[in-house]
C-alpha cells in the first residue's frame, strides 16, 4: 500500500516540512493539499480533473483556502474524491512499488 509521507510523518511526529512527496522530486512538503490540489507533479493531471469538478460545482471553490478546498472536498465531492484516491494510488503503486 502507498501511503502518503504526511500520514506516516503523523506517525512518526515528523514536522510536516520533513514529509517530503516521495513520488514527484520537487522536495515538497506533503501535505492534503499537495496530494489533492494539483500540486504534486505525478499524478496533476488525474488531480486537475477533481479539481476542474470541484469549481464546475462551486465558482468560488478557487477562492477558498487551501484548507477549506480540502474541507470541500471532503464533505461534497465524495465520489470524485474516491475516484481520484483509485487512480492516485495506481500511480504510486507503479512509481513507488515498481519492479
Amino acid at each position: 500500500m502507498a501511503l502518503i509521507p504526511l500520514k506516516i510523518g503523523r506517525w512518526q511526529n515528523l514536522p510536516i516540512p520533513e514529509r517530503e512527496c516521495l513520488v514527484c522530486a520537487e522536495d515538497a512538503a506533503e501535505d492534503e493539499f499537495h496530494f489533492f490540489c494539483c500540486i504534486c507533479k505525478k499524478h496533476k493531471d488525474i488531480s486537475e480533473g477533481l479539481y476542474n469538478k470541484a469549481v464546475s460545482r462551486n465558482v468560488s471553490f478557487a477562492s477558498l483556502s487551501n484548507d477549506d478546498k480540502i474541507i470541500y472536498l471532503m464533505k461534497f465531492e465524495n465520489v470524485e474524491v474516491a475516484k481520484f484516491l483509485i487512480r492516485a494510488y495506481e500511480v504510486r503503486n507503479g512509481q513507488l512499488y515498481c519492479t
